[in-house]
């Protein structure tokens, strides 16, 4: 009959006439998504066994689908072939194409014929490549171009070498380059139309592309794409991730030019390091121009000290002649890290004289609890860059009692955020004491046992000497040259 088949088939054994009959549907299924005129099969009656004939009929159901998740989540596997032929175009399709999955009907039909125990494990769910292709040059850097306009860029471009009569793949891919600099590239070419020093000379940017050799293997192909798509991804969230880092930078840079006071950073001595001019309400301060910080620094010197040496914010009033008359101003001192000082000094001229003393009290308690928590916060920055990745950026000598307060601080910041990992930036860290050090590896311990991964960046080569001359042990921290290193890192790890 059309569309359909007697099967010949011996008879049967360990099979119940329904599940012959449906292991004959299910072949049925299967042949129909290659030739549709499978619809029916009959089954003669010495298959069963010596029962009665039957007939399987193809049951239109739904079609068998791959699975082209990508292990990793949502990630840019946009591809484009540049080749003039289309021969090469359909190889690496077939190449990067997802291999279909097992459904739960061939998997039952597995288990009817060779029984539970011939099931294999599952793998991991199949990538899934975009791929758009180009047939000359040209064509392929609008490609490029038409995909950067509307914020879909490709990952990865196979580019030929030789495709007359246009461009050849060398010259459109440095013009490509320009279009987008990120793009990840496989060159390929059956010839030696460039030498490596020629090729390198044209393209200088060796770290973008690999040359692949034609003819090539499937392997190959899938294995490139897989690696440098993922190449790609890495380095789009490692620049994300510092951008986050450099905004929160100017936030905080931000948040220190909108304050009125005068900012003063101050050695033991209490010479001025740096000098933030006063705004606002304590513009009168201005007036003293540039001689301003040293005139004022001898006010409190005293305090500058006894800030530092105690590590306790210290607070002083005093008066300054500002034209006809005398201003007065309220200084918050505060410990920094190493042997300075922060001061931010108020003009509390008009508030004296508006307020009782009584009320000027009880707000100086407030302004000198809410700069201390502030002035603590900038002195040991705990800088998030993700909910499980924050970056702790150190500067300036360190001493053990510093070190100590570090370790303290960033434990408990830890223990608050639930952070995977922490990035300890030393790129400012020019001296490291002995106590120091014990209190480091202290610090490298305690994150341990929270369960986080420490990474360790920035090690100048003094400071590394130093800690190998004291016998520092930092098993268990990853180390990295530099801070974006430390980043990319740790999000590489987490699958970022």
């Amino acid at each position: 009959m059309p569309g359909g088949v007697t099967l010949p088939c011996s008879p049967v054994t360990g099979l119940t006439s329904a599940e012959l009959k449906k292991l004959v549907i299910f072949l049925l299924n299967f042949c129909h998504n290659y030739d549709p005129q499978w619809r029916e099969a009959t089954l003669p009656a010495r298959a069963l066994g010596g029962g009665l004939a039957e007939k399987a009929v193809y049951e239109n159901p739904p079609p068998m689908m791959s699975v082209n998740a990508d292990a990793t989540g949502p990630r840019n596997r946009r591809v484009l072939i540049v080749d003039d032929n289309r021969a090469i175009h359909d190889d690496i399709r077939k190449s990067l194409a997802a291999a279909p999955s097992s459904t739960p009907e061939t998997e039952e039909m597995e288990a009817l014929l060779f029984g539970d125990k011939v099931r294999e494990a599952p793998g991991p769910p199949a990538v899934h490549f975009e791929i758009s292709s180009a047939y000359q040059g040209e064509e392929g850097i609008e490609h490029v171009h038409r995909a950067i306009s509307t914020g879909a860029p490709f990952a990865l471009a196979f580019m030929d070498v030789r495709m007359p009569p246009g461009l050849d793949g060398i010259e459109a891919l440095a013009r490509i380059w320009q279009e987008d600099p990120a793009l990840q590239a496989v060159i390929c070419s059956a010839y030696s139309d460039y030498s490596w020093t020629a090729l390198i000379a044209r393209l200088p940017q060796v770290d973008r592309f690999l040359v692949l050799k034609k003819p090539f293997d499937s392997v190959e192909i899938r294995q490139m794409a897989y690696s440098l798509t993922e190449k790609w991804n890495a380095h789009a969230d490692g620049s994300a991730a510092y951008a986050s880092l450099h905004k929160s930078k100017e936030s905080q840079r931000a948040v220190l030019r909108a304050i009125p006071d005068t900012i003063l950073r101050l050695d033991a001595d209490g010479a001025c390091l740096d000098f933030k001019p006063p705004t606002g309400a304590s513009a009168a301060l201005a007036a003293y121009g540039a001689a301003l910080p040293a005139e004022m620094a001898r006010h409190f010197r005293d305090s500058v000290r006894r800030a530092i040496g105690e590590r306790i914010t210290q607070r002083v009033e005093f008066e300054l002649p500002v034209g006809p008359g005398v201003c007065s101003f309220d200084a918050q001192i505060a410990s920094l890290e190493g042997e300075e000082a922060v001061a931010v000094v108020r003009d509390i001229t008009e508030t004296k004289r508006a307020s009782a003393q009584e009320a000027l009290g009880r707000e100086r308690e407030a302004i000198i609890r809410a700069q201390a928590e502030a002035l603590s916060q900038l002195s040991m920055p705990f800088i998030p860059i993700t909910e499980r990745v924050a970056v702790m950026p150190l500067i300036g000598d360190m001493d053990g009692r510093r070190v100590e307060r570090i370790r303290e601080t960033l434990v408990q910041r830890l223990a608050d955020q639930r952070a995977s990992a922490v990035i300890i930036d030393l790129t400012g860290v020019e001296n490291v004491a002995a106590a120091a050090v014990v209190q480091l590896v202290r610090m490298v311990q305690a994150v341990a046992l929270l369960g986080t991964e420490l990474i360790l960046t920035g090690i100048r080569g003094a400071v590394a000497r130093r800690l190998v001359e004291l016998g520092a042990d930092f098993r268990g921290a990853a180390m990295r040259q530099t801070l974006q290193e430390g980043i990319d890192l740790a999000m590489r790890r987490r699958g970022a």
